[in-house]
Formats: C-alpha cells, structure tokens, sequence
C-alpha cells in the first residue's frame, strides 16, 4: 500500500459525523495510509452508522411514548 494524501477526505468525513477531528490528526495535510476506496468505506461505514443509530432511537422512543 502506497502513502495517500487522503486528509483532507478524513477531516470532511469526521466533522460531518461529529467526530473528533483530533483522533484524525487534526491537520488535514498530514498523511493516510490506504486507499480512496477504503476513504470512502470509512463514510459510508459512518453514513450506516448514524441511520442505524437514529432508527433505534426512533423506535426506543416510540416504545417509551404513553
């Protein structure tokens, strides 16, 4: 695997799900081991992540309601 500049990618990705950008680097110049395709698994991982979290929010909220 070759180095990629892929920070940037990281940074965008980790603010749109609320992450800690710190956890990333925090410098969108620094360097990302991997791929553009695994850069974009991550979001959509995270993208999954979040619908999944608010379907069950949604539906432990609907259990609770009188």
């Amino acid at each position: 695997m070759k180095d990629d500049h892929r920070g940037p990618e990281l940074i965008q990705i980790a603010s749109r799900h609320g992450l800690d950008t710190y956890a990333f680097g925090g410098d969108p110049e620094f360097i990302v081991i991997g791929s553009e395709k695994s850069i974009r698994n991550l979001g959509r991982l995270m993208d999954r992540l979040e619908d999944l979290l608010s379907s069950e929010e949604t539906a432990d909220a609907g259990e609770q309601a009188p």
